[in-house]
Parts: C-alpha cells; structure tokens; sequence
C-alpha cells in the first residue's frame, strides 16, 4: 500500500477501528458498496403486471388471461433467482481474490519490514567499525606527530642513551665476573672449612647463599618465560583476529543467501496458490452452470411458446365447436322457417365474425407480448452475463497486475539491499585487510629494528675481550636477551647487594683482588670458627 498519503492512511485507520473491522475489511466493504459504473442495467424488481386496455371484457375472459400468463411470470421469476444468485458467487469469489491478495501485500510488507531492520543493523555495526577506524587512525596520527616532534633530538639521545647502557651493560659484566669469581672462591673455602671442622653454622650460611642464587635464576628464566608468553599471545591474537573476519563475512553471506532462498520460495508458493485459486474460480464449473441455466431459460421459453400454440389451438376448436353449434341452430331455424330467421340469422353471423376477429385480436396482442417479453428477458439476459464477464476480467487483469507489480517491487528491493551489503561487506573487508596489513608492516618494522639493535649490542660484547682469569665459558648476559627494553638487560639480576651478608664485612670496602694481588694469609675471608 505504497503510494499513499499518511493522513489518508490513519483517517482510513480511525473509521476502520470507529466501525469495528480491521483497515482491509473497512477497504473491502467500502469498495464492494460502491456504485458501478453499469448500474444502468441492473435487475429491478418485480411488479405486478400492468392491465391490458381491453380489462372492460367479461371477468371470465380477465380471469383466463391472469392465469394464462402465471406460468410464464413464474418462469422469469425463476430465472432473475438464478441470475441473482450466479452474481452472488462472483462476487463472493471476487472478496476471496482480494482477501488473499490483501494477505500476499501484507506478507511482503512484513519481509519489506525486516530487510529494513537488518539494513539498519548492518548500518550500525558499519558506523562503530567506522569509529574504531577513525580511532585508530588517530591513535595514528598522534604516533606520527609524536615521531615528527622528536626528530633528530630524540635520536640523538637514543644514540647516547644506547652509549651509557652499553657502558653500563659493561661494568655490569665485569662485577658479574668478579662477582662469579669471588663466590667461587668463598664456596671453595666454605667446603674446606667444612671438611676441616665438620657441619655447624657456616653451612647454613652457605645454604643460604646458594638460594639466593637460585632465586635469582628462576626469577630470570621466568621474566625470559613471560616475554616468550607475551609474544605468543600477541600472534595468537593476530591469528583469531583474522580468522573472525573471514568467517564473520562468510555467515552474513550464507545468512543473506537463506533469506533470499525463502523469500523467493515464499513468493513464489505465493504467486502459485493466488494463480490456482483464479483457475479454480474460472473452471469450478460456473460457466457450465450460466450454460445451464440459459439452456433452463431456452427451454423454459420453448414451453412457454409450446402453451401458447395449445391455447391458441384450444381457442380455435372452441370456436370451431361454437361455429358447428351455430350452423345446426341456423339449420334448424331454416328448417323452421326461413323467411323470419334470415335477418336473425344474419345477426348472428355479424356477431360471430366480430368475436372471431376480437378473439384473434386478444390471441395476436398475447402472442406479441409474449415474444417481446422473452426477447428483452434474453437481450437483459446477456447484457447482464456480458458485464459479469467484463467485471471478472478487468478485476482479474487487475490482480495480475498488482502481483507482477508487487514482485517486480520485491525483486527490486532485494537487488538493491543486495548490492547494498556486498559493497557494504567489500568495502569493510578491504579496511580490515589494509588495516591489518599496516598492522603487519608496523610490527615486522619494529621487530626488525629490535632485533637489529639486540644484534649490535651482541656483537659488541663478542668483541670485547674475556677475562683470563675465568676458566669457565662466556655465561649468559643480560645484553642477550631478546627483549627490547634496556632496563631488563642491564638489571635482570634483582639480587641484593654483597653489603648485607655479614661474612663479606671487610670485602665491602674494597674491590676483590686479583689472581696475583691475592695473598693466603689475608684476613679477608677469615675463619668464622
């Protein structure tokens, strides 16, 4: 129901609910009540029949002309019943085309409904994807103006930064060294002592000092363990993101092609039921009954004119019986006399000849009423059967009509919002796709560069030169890992300082001597015992 004013349409509403019917009864009563253009030819109803001008006759010959012509208004009576009730049918067929064709509108109109509410839905999931695209380009935005401020400075500081860290990296190594070596020697006189004055306090100590140790390890290993775990987690984020996109596009693509498929299946159960209804109603046998009851008419005219031609022959052997009546009584007045009869006689011929005319008059005025009568029966007969025919043609063109429309409209509708979701589908997935490209290129940059830097830094600790003093291979620095922050790398060791172990009150002070500075009698380990 497109095309229609809103006022017009709640105005129709409001005297629909005022009458108590719904808005497509209201239409079809109004439609069905409205004058038709061929009113000019409807059936009036029957009167009673108008008095011949020769009613001055006898009350017998009255009475034989109504009951002569009963049998002939009973059968036009007959055969308006007939004509009112075909036209009842029509009509009653017509209301069911409209109702069903009413249903097929609002069926339409309710899938035309919900394609509008899913375009809806896909336009706001459109728009927050558009938001989320237009925060990250400004959170991209921001990272190049952060980038374009910095500018040569802030590499400049990066370069002395890396200097100072390296710097520190190396002394960090060299007091891991010391640090190394100074335990090893301090755990080789701890097991001496231990051999010479058995198990006491030292060992304890020891114990201690070899759990811190461990602890120290165990809390590196798990910091290099939650990195692994961090970039592991980042690709498996990588790697979800974009397997909901391919099937988050596949879905809406299979759920859109189920909506077409049962749209189309439903139009089309549709179309079929509404075309075997109009067969239905053209070959449920209506013309062959209209053939029928003008046969019934046919016949029932044929007896008509069959009573007539009856009458007409009862008439004549009346009047041949009233002729043969009169020829004896003539007679015998001649044989009585005829020189008095002749005038008499000749009266009663006279008399005789004008009944004759005047009843052939009567049976001729009959007879041509008659023929009239059934002629315009006939000629209103097919009048009427001929604007029947018209009417259910026109309102069957019409219906066929409105559903080539209403399917064109819907074929229409569908390729639109088809087109619609397809662009709307490419033009995400090409975002996404750029955007997750960019977010590749960034990231495979970023680990590049780190990577690069970790290298450099690698091979500048190779190039220095290993303490001789060390018998034991190079052992692992902080500089190695893997990890791009330099706070990590240069103190992945949280242990606590050497100041707060009492046995090393003396080696505070100074640094560990060397290989050659170290004298057996020195009181710097001395004996605890």
């Amino acid at each position: 129901m497109k095309g229609i004013d809103p006022k017009a349409r709640e105005i129709a509403k409001d005297l629909a609910r005022r009458s108590g019917m719904t808005l497509g009864e209201w239409l079809n009563s109004m439609i069905m009540d409205e004058p038709d253009e061929d009113d000019g030819v409807a059936t009036l109803p029957r009167r009673s029949p108008i008095p011949d001008p020769y009613d001055r006759r006898s009350r017998s010959r009255r009475l034989d002309d109504v009951y002569g012509d009963e049998g002939r208004h009973d059968s036009m009576g007959r055969m308006g019943a007939s004509l009112e009730v075909i036209a009842e049918r029509l009509e009653a067929a017509e209301r069911r085309s409209t109702l069903a064709i009413q249903g097929i509108d609002q069926a339409v109109a309710g899938l035309v409904r919900r394609l509008e509410t899913q375009d809806e839905a896909e336009a706001v999931k459109a728009r927050r994807i558009d938001d989320i695209a237009e925060e990250l380009r400004e959170g991209h935005r921001r990272l190049r103006r952060l980038e374009q401020e910095a500018g040569a400075e802030a590499r400049e500081g990066l370069d002395r930064l890396d200097a100072a860290l390296t710097a520190v990296s190396t002394r960090l190594y060299e007091m891991d060294e010391r640090q190394r070596a100074g335990v090893s020697e301090l755990r080789d006189r701890i097991e001496a002592v231990e051999k010479a004055a058995g198990p006491g306090a030292g060992t304890s100590l020891l114990s201690q000092v070899g759990a811190r140790l461990d602890d120290a390890q165990s809390q590196t290993s798990e910091a290099l363990k939650g990195l692994e775990r961090s970039f592991a987690a980042l690709d498996q984020r990588m790697r979800d993101a974009e397997r909901r996109i391919e099937p988050d596009h596949a879905r809406e693509g299979s759920r859109f092609e189920k909506l077409a498929e049962s749209l189309s299946r439903q139009v089309e159960s549709s179309r079929a039921e509404m075309m075997r209804r109009l067969d239905a109603a053209e070959t449920e046998g209506r013309v062959e009954r209209i053939e029928r009851a003008l046969a019934a008419i046919g016949d029932q005219a044929r007896a008509a004119e069959q009573r007539s031609v009856v009458a007409v022959e009862g008439m004549g052997r009346e009047i041949m019986r009233i002729a043969r009546n009169l020829n004896g009584r003539v007679e015998k007045v001649e044989a009585g006399g005829a020189g008095a009869s002749d005038t008499r006689v000749a009266a009663l011929e006279q008399k005789l000849e004008r009944d004759l005319a005047r009843h052939a008059q009567a049976v001729d005025q009959r007879l041509t009423q008659a023929d009239d009568q059934h002629a315009l029966a006939l000629e209103r007969l097919g009048g009427e059967i001929a604007r029947i025919s018209d009417r259910l043609g026109e309102r069957i063109a019409q219906s066929e009509r409105r559903s080539a429309q209403a399917l064109d409209d819907i074929g229409r509708r569908l390729a639109e919002s088809t087109d619609k979701m397809h662009q709307r589908h490419e033009r995400a997935s090409g975002d996404l796709a750029e955007r997750m490209r960019q977010s590749e290129e960034r990231t495979a940059r970023l680990l590049a560069e780190a990577r690069d830097s970790i290298e450099q830094r690698a091979g500048r600790t190779e190039r220095r030169d290993v303490p001789l003093e060390s018998a034991e291979p190079a052992p692992w620095t902080p500089a190695e890992s893997p990890s791009g922050d330099w706070r990590a790398a240069a103190f992945a060791d949280p242990v606590e300082p050497w100041s707060q172990d009492p046995l090393a009150g003396s080696v505070q002070a100074e640094p560990f001597p060397t290989q050659t500075e170290r004298h057996p009698d020195d009181g710097v380990f001395a004996d605890p015992l």
